[in-house]
């Protein structure tokens, strides 16, 4: 449908150095069909590409939220945070998205494997 046909074109303007263009398209694509996370998800990465890591961090958690089993989503959102030395940002969003989806076992299971290190020991058991 629309979304679909907007992410192309986004991509197609981007690929053309047309990033702004494609950054407006997009957010005409979320205006449309706000519950569409991979709409969210696509923004993300062009905001990650304009060197708006923290614009990008946000729109995964739009994502992430609408959608607790978008495994694209959660890879981007731990490497993009490591990338920008913000790894709790990860940690933070996967703790929203399971206060959010309690009763969805994806969020928990995401929040699992961003425990990992020695100071969220206690949190993972």
């Amino acid at each position: 449908g629309w979304s679909y046909a907007a992410r192309e074109l986004a991509i197609a303007l981007s690929e053309n150095d047309q990033k702004d263009e494609a950054v407006v398209v997009l957010e005409q694509a979320i205006a449309r069909a706000p519950l569409d996370p991979v709409n969210h998800a696509e923004l993300a990465e062009h905001l990650w590409k304009n060197q708006e890591a923290d614009a990008a961090l946000d729109r995964l958690r739009v994502a992430l939220m609408l959608d607790p089993g978008f495994d694209w989503a959660w890879r981007h959102l731990n490497m993009w945070a490591d990338t920008s030395d913000q790894p709790e940002r990860a940690v933070e969003v996967a703790r929203a998205v399971a206060r959010n989806r309690p009763g969805d076992p994806r969020a928990w299971v995401a929040l699992s494997r961003f425990l990992h290190r020695p100071e969220y020991a206690e949190e993972a058991i």
